[in-house]
């Protein structure tokens, strides 16, 4: 499921050429937490909105380069996350207890911020990246087929 950059369709298709939007979902009981990039973490109560994406064996292998799985700063972990009326079962990315010691407090760049801004509203999201008086500005993202 992603929750931050990767929502944006646009830079999805970037990175994983081969991804096709399936749906949007909840995680429950997570929250989303700002440690310069965006994590998740448990909070009972609190939800976490995302997008989910069909993507190929080679798209996941260019995702986890991307999400920086090698370096150990992010890890690719399983979660059951609700779409509608369905569960399923789908991996996301959480940052590792390092990077979030060495990242936590520290806030998104704002460019990131606009990007993550733009996916969850390109899907309907609540949109836990917005910050007030600001004009996101960024190209439209190429129609993804289901």
């Amino acid at each position: 499921m992603s929750y931050g950059s990767n929502c944006y369709g646009a830079r999805m298709l970037v990175r994983c050429p081969g991804a096709r939007l399936f749906s949007t979902a909840v995680l429950r009981d997570f929250r989303l937490v700002e440690r310069l990039y965006a994590d998740i973490e448990e909070a009972p109560g609190n939800a976490v909105y995302g997008v989910l994406w069909r993507i190929t064996d080679e798209d996941r292998h260019r995702l986890d380069r991307c999400e920086g799985v090698a370096k150990g700063i992010y890890t690719r972990s399983t979660f059951h996350v609700q779409c509608g009326q369905e569960v399923y079962r789908v991996f996301t990315y959480v940052m590792t207890p390092e990077t979030r010691r060495q990242r936590d407090g520290i806030p998104y760049p704002e460019e990131y911020r606009r990007i993550c801004s733009a996916g969850v509203r390109q899907h309907g999201l609540p949109d836990a990246f917005e910050k007030s008086a600001w004009v996101i500005n960024l190209p439209a993202a190429r129609r993804v087929v289901k």
